[in-house]
């Protein structure tokens, strides 16, 4: 743990039990906004995932080699 860290956590146990509490409530509750954000990233990239595994089943769309990809990438970075 770093010297900020430690520094807040001794300060806020000096708090009472109930600034602790709402300050705890409110750290946690802003865990739960990133929770909640990943959670929406991670069903996008689920369906995004979904629609391109359905258009190559389809035959709608056509993959690409990793190989060629990366031939092609290290080209432009030399040039």
């Amino acid at each position: 743990m770093n010297a900020t860290v430690e520094k807040i956590r001794e300060d806020v146990l000096k708090l009472s039990a109930k600034e602790r509490e709402f300050l705890a409530s409110e750290l946690l509750g802003s865990l739960a906004i990133e929770v909640d954000e990943q959670r929406e990233v991670d069903e996008a990239w689920k369906t995004e995932i979904g629609n391109r595994v359905r258009e190559i089943d389809e035959g709608t769309v056509e993959g690409v080699p990793a190989e060629d990809v990366h031939d092609e990438l290290r080209q432009q970075r030399s040039s």
